[in-house]
């Protein structure tokens, strides 16, 4: 997360796709091979906010192939807006979003 916010910060929070692809998709996907399921969620969540999977914004974060199972993010009584967000290609198995 720490690298990823170091490129926004150096780009004006705008990152072109071969920043995208060859630096910020590779550690991501690195990055998610090795964390639990809570820290994925977390992952997620940065990454939802930074606008980096949001469908709205032409240069998203791809995260095919990134396994995402039994990710549950958002419960009763707690408010998380993921709408909009891109996760085409991703494993989802039993992962639910609230």
């Amino acid at each position: 997360m720490r690298e990823v916010s170091d490129l926004l910060l150096a780009n004006n929070f705008s990152l072109n796709k071969v920043i995208l692809t060859s630096i910020v998709r590779p550690k991501t996907l690195a990055a998610l091979r090795q964390l639990d399921v809570t820290r994925k969620i977390y992952l997620l969540q940065f990454l939802h906010e930074s606008r980096l999977l949001s469908t709205l914004n032409p240069s998203s974060l791809n995260l095919e192939g990134a396994n995402l199972s039994h990710i549950h993010i958002g419960s009763p009584g707690e408010s998380t807006d993921m709408r909009y967000i891109t996760l085409y290609g991703a494993s989802l198995d039993n992962a639910s979003f609230a």
